[in-house]
């Protein structure tokens, strides 16, 4: 509650939002987002190859900008999209080149959490905080082909609802052994959809896709002082 105090309302309101910067190098209007409008989170976006120790530079630059009068101090939440094939924002040196999901899928679980425990240490090496896997959608074999956003990418963990709950409840688990943060997603139904909901819009359907709730790690280090969030 000390933290929570000091704050004035616009800080407050600034830890509600997650803003995007690029990965390879964030921009001035990233920049502006936390230090003149309070944003207390930042996601790393695009695709880069500078590798552990260049995005760490990157990711520190970022704190620095959490100053008494931009976040009351407030170290910024750090998160990515790292889960594996298509999708894995940061690359290069440091960083192993993650498989597929449909690939980890066929791996054991135990074999899966401990990969995505070794994934996760590189991550928190960069000092990102938030994963924003595993995908929890279930895409049917014969529908795979024709629903863009999943299927198309092997972004699923399988065919079926018990192999995606048994494979993402062990990468997430993994990802959590390492201490950073993970959040299921796109449920409810975009394993079913037929147009890629991140490119197209004004269709309709009878379900909506969401993003579900973070799950964090265990509080570790000097990153998060006591009674934030």
């Amino acid at each position: 509650m000390g933290v929570l105090a000091r704050m004035s309302l616009a800080q407050r309101v600034g830890q509600l939002f997650m803003v995007g910067g690029a990965a390879s190098g964030v921009g001035s209007a990233t920049v502006a987002a936390v230090r003149d409008r309070h944003a207390g989170n930042v996601i790393l976006t695009g695709r880069s190859t500078l590798g552990v120790t260049a995005t760490r530079r990157i990711t520190d630059g970022l704190q620095a900008l959490a100053t008494g009068s931009a976040t009351a101090g407030v170290p910024l939440f750090v998160a990515t999209d790292q889960e594996g094939g298509n999708v894995q924002v940061l690359q290069g040196t440091g960083f192993s080149r993650m498989p597929t999901a449909l690939v980890q899928g066929t791996e054991s679980t135990g074999t899966l959490r401990a990969n995505a425990r070794t994934w996760g240490g590189q991550l928190r090496s960069a000092e990102v905080d938030l994963n924003l896997a595993p995908v929890l959608d279930t895409v049917t074999q014969a529908f795979a082909p024709s629903n863009p956003p999943i299927g198309k990418y092997d972004r699923e963990y399988g065919y079926t609802p018990s192999t995606v709950a048994s494979h993402g409840v062990a990468f997430a688990q993994g990802m959590l052994d390492a201490g950073v943060a993970v959040t299921g997603k796109h449920f409810p139904g975009l394993g079913r959809v037929t147009a890629n909901t991140d490119t197209s819009s004004a269709r309709r359907r009878r379900v909506a896709a969401v993003h579900g709730p973070v799950v964090r790690a265990r509080p570790r280090s000097r990153r998060r002082p006591r009674g934030h969030r």
